[in-house]
């Protein structure tokens, strides 16, 4: 320990290895190898048992340990006692080291000192050719005492994987308490600075002398009963809290336990395998023990054979091609996951559809507005497109509960393979419940205004001379494409407003429909006709070779031409004449950076057109004036001089 102790301190002092040593250092490292020749007279008996001892009756292990601030040590002995009462002490194995540079208390050292001699007792006990009777732990710290036997308080990091350590080796009686007088470990852990003192330290060399005498002369070894105090450094604060535990099984286990959707449908496919195959296994298990009954088998012989089938089963199971998960036992993997979310999330609704007396669910339901429908057990969106020529998936999407585990599995694995997430919504919206949409709008192979609507709209005051006319635009619209051609219609009277759409139409080929609104303006079937008639033969004769036929909504219906009354809302809204922008305006310049980072700005010129509108402007900002067409410039504050012309 002394050498030891020289070489941490120097350690301690950042001295290399190479660089020589001065001083005090110096002096006490010369004095040790002085006194080190003498360690040339120490001596030990390599035999454990003497000639004349005799036959043994008890063979045992003591294994001390100790700690002080210089260091730790343990010694271990050898107590064999004879047939005849005679008690040898051998000394098998010591060691020492030194302790930490860093701080660490006498009750933790100490306890690192007892665990360190657990660790040594296990190594002799396998190497020594005897048969260890018992194996005696004795400590000089009755700190670590207390520990050892406190196995219900919860310690700190360090001493409870020490104390792991003790009881998975060891058991509380095994541990007695010696005092450092009578404790020959104190040598290792203090060391002795004389080497010649070393060298008459009978308690090292042959052990404390308690142990040459019978057991019934030891110290006493009762340990303390009272528990750690409250306030020791060494107990973990606990927090008592009340748990309330829920059982989980079947699907919601495997929901709860899996991160991924891939892993839950895999794993889910495996069961449904296995509950096929066990399911077989019992069939015809059933029927072997009913031909075997009906055979006159005894109850004992229909057991035997049923085990010998089961062992032949399961030692044929490594030569037995394995079975393999497939696209079919995939998807019945995820349809049974859908059913199961579905019916935990929507009983009611399953219910309500389900019901022969209604068949709907109920209009407080939150699926209402997605028309749900039951396919194969699946709740899917219904909707308007059932004559589609697609997909089931494709028209009739399966509902998932947004906030059930299933949605949020099925959003991370579209994130990790689309990189991309979109919340997953289930609204729509609509006062009624709509038809499904007509056949002429599904049709995606046919080229271009095969299938058209039309409507009117405007009208639009145009100069002509010194008058006013008004004009109105036609609209046609492909059903399937929503592909858009304009005409211009000088009246609404009879017959231009019939006569126009041909006009239109003649510039495509092919054209089978044309669907047209039924308003006061394009009234009846029958005007149209009249206007068929009336019209020129070789118009009529190209139009009915393109192969055109009219097919007319019914009046007050507007909503049956939603594909050409929502362009024609569109174009009013670009028609729409806004405000010139003004000199004094406060706008906000839009910029190619996020909105809260767009400057402020004070309109200082406008540029207009030959039409008098205004498309540029120059703007004064803090910092300096820009020109910025006006389509990216938003007003926010209308100068001053036009409020007060308002208000005039």
């Amino acid at each position: 320990m002394t050498a030891k102790t020289l070489l941490q301190k120097m350690c301690k002092n950042s001295v290399g290895w190479d660089e020589e040593i001065t001083g005090s250092q110096l002096k006490d490292w010369k004095n040790w190898l002085t006194q080190a020749k003498e360690l040339e007279n120490v001596t030990l008996k390599r035999c454990y048992k003497p000639q004349d001892f005799g036959k043994t009756t008890c063979q045992e292990l003591h294994c001390f340990a100790d700690a002080s601030e210089v260091g730790i040590g343990v010694v271990i002995y050898l107590r064999l006692v004879s047939e005849t009462g005679k008690i040898h002490c051998s000394f098998v194995l010591g060691k020492s080291r030194v302790a930490p540079l860093k701080t660490v208390t006498i009750p933790r050292l100490e306890l690192t000192a007892s665990t360190l001699a657990v660790k040594l007792c296990k190594i002799v006990t396998k190497q020594l050719d005897y048969q260890i009777d018992q194996v005696y732990f004795w400590t000089g710290s009755m700190s670590v005492l207390r520990y050892i036997k406190n196995t219900k308080t919860r310690f700190h990091t360090f001493v409870a994987n020490r104390l792991a350590i003790i009881h998975a080796a060891t058991t509380i009686n095994r541990w007695h308490y010696v005092t450092s007088k009578l404790n020959p470990a104190d040598c290792a852990s203090r060391g002795i600075l004389v080497v010649s003192r070393f060298l008459d330290s009978a308690s090292w060399f042959s052990g404390p002398e308690f142990l040459w005498k019978p057991d019934v002369s030891w110290p006493s070894t009762e340990i303390a009963s009272d528990l750690l105090e409250i306030d020791s450094a060494e107990i973990k604060e606990s927090v008592n809290t009340a748990v309330e535990t829920e059982t989980v099984e079947g699907m919601e286990r495997l929901l709860q336990h899996f991160s991924s959707w891939k892993k839950l449908k895999t794993v889910t496919g495996w069961l449904l395998l296995a509950r096929e195959n066990l399911k077989i296994i019992a069939e015809r298990k059933s029927e072997q023990r009913s031909r075997m009954v009906s055979e006159g088998f005894t109850e004992e012989n229909i057991q035997e054979l049923e085990m010998k089938e089961k062992h032949d089963r399961l030692k044929n199971a490594k030569q037995t091609e394995r079975p393999s998960l497939n696209a079919d036992i995939l998807d019945k993997a995820e349809t049974n996951i859908l059913k199961y979310v579905q019916m935990k999330y929507f009983a009611q609704e399953f219910k309500d559809l389900n019901s022969s007396e209604n068949g709907f669910v109920k209009r407080s339901s939150k699926l209402a507005k997605l028309d749900p429908i039951v396919h194969n057990g699946v709740l899917r969106v219904g909707g308007r497109l059932k004559k589609l020529d697609t997909t089931l998936n494709s028209k009739h999407q399966i509902i998932i509960p947004k906030e059930s585990v299933l949605a949020r599995l099925i959003a991370e694995e579209a994130h990790k393979s689309m990189r991309y997430m979109q919340k997953i919504s289930g609204t729509c919206f609509g006062q009624t419940k709509m038809a499904d949409l007509p056949s002429e709008r599904l049709k995606a192979d046919d080229p271009p205004f095969t299938r058209v609507g039309m409507d009117y709209f405007g009208p639009f005051e145009l100069k002509r001379g010194r008058s006013i006319v008004k004009r109105y635009g036609v609209i046609f619209t492909c059903l399937s494409s929503r592909a858009v051609h304009l005409e211009v219609a000088f009246f609404l009277g009879y017959p231009t407003p019939v006569l126009t759409p041909f006009e239109g139409l003649l510039h495509d080929e092919e054209n089978q429909l044309t669907t047209a609104d039924n308003g006061t303006n394009l009234v009846a079937e029958r005007e149209l006709r009249t206007a068929l008639n009336s019209w020129n033969t070789n118009r009529m004769d190209l139009q009915f070779q393109s192969g055109i036929e009219w097919s007319f909504n019914p009046p007050a219906a507007s909503h049956f031409g939603g594909v050409w009354e929502r362009l024609i809302r569109i174009r009013q809204k670009w028609l729409k004449q806004e405000r010139n922008l003004q000199e004094g305006d406060l706008v906000l310049i839009v910029e190619n950076t996020p909105r809260n980072t767009w400057n402020l700005g004070r309109v200082l010129e406008v540029i207009k057109d030959k039409y008098d509108v205004v498309r540029v402007a120059r703007i004064k900002t803090v910092s300096s004036i820009l020109t910025r067409p006006v389509t990216k410039l938003c007003l926010l504050l209308e100068t001053d001089c036009e409020k007060e012309k308002t208000n005039q």
